[in-house]
């Protein structure tokens, strides 16, 4: 599955790479962004760093674009139990996904989208300390394929730099960054 997914990731890479260099009129944009409220982790844990994600992308008709997203997150799970006994699991995280994006709004100033996503979610380490805590924690693993639904808005602040926030179900609740686009 992980092969499946990474094939995936190539795939989607050449095509923005493909499509941004055969089609004059399209350009190439990168968003560098921060989530708030993430939903990918696994019950009971709270959020310790992240999502930090860059997603690149091309557009491959006027209001049609799709992008590649890589994102890294952290989380954390702490109980304790009567005696003062506790164990601390700490887990970071790769999502890696491919996204598609319909503006509905394209205006000079910025625009509006809504935009899909379905990916692969890895657990890339888990560090676990404990104090007299008996057994394993029992702690459940977040799901493999990562999806999403988001609408967003990109506000150009020059010809080159934006800003964009998202809103809706995919790495955050909430995600917000810098874009920038690499026109031709």
């Amino acid at each position: 599955m992980k092969k499946v997914f990474f094939s995936l990731l190539v795939i989607g890479l050449s095509l923005v790479y493909n499509t941004s260099s055969a089609q004059e009129l399209y350009d190439v944009n990168i968003k560098l962004g921060v989530g708030i409220r993430p939903t990918f982790f696994p019950g009971g844990s709270s959020g310790e760093y992240g999502p930090y994600g860059i997603s690149i992308g091309a557009y491959f008709q006027d209001n049609l674009s799709f992008d590649v997203l890589l994102g890294v997150s952290g989380a954390r799970v702490r109980e304790e139990n009567d005696l003062g006994d506790f164990y601390d699991a700490r887990y970071g995280y790769l999502t890696t996904g491919l996204r598609i994006n319909y503006d509905f709004v394209n205006e000079g100033f910025g625009k509006m989208y809504v935009g899909a996503m379905l990916g692969y979610h890895r657990q890339l380490f888990t560090t676990f300390t404990s104090t007299g805590f008996d057994g394993d924690p029992d702690i459940d693993r977040p799901f493999p394929i990562a999806y999403g639904i988001y609408l967003g808005t990109d506000v150009n602040l020059s010809e080159k730099i934006g800003l964009f926030g998202e809103v809706g179900y995919g790495m955050s609740l909430v995600r917000f960054g810098i874009s920038i686009d690499l026109k031709k």
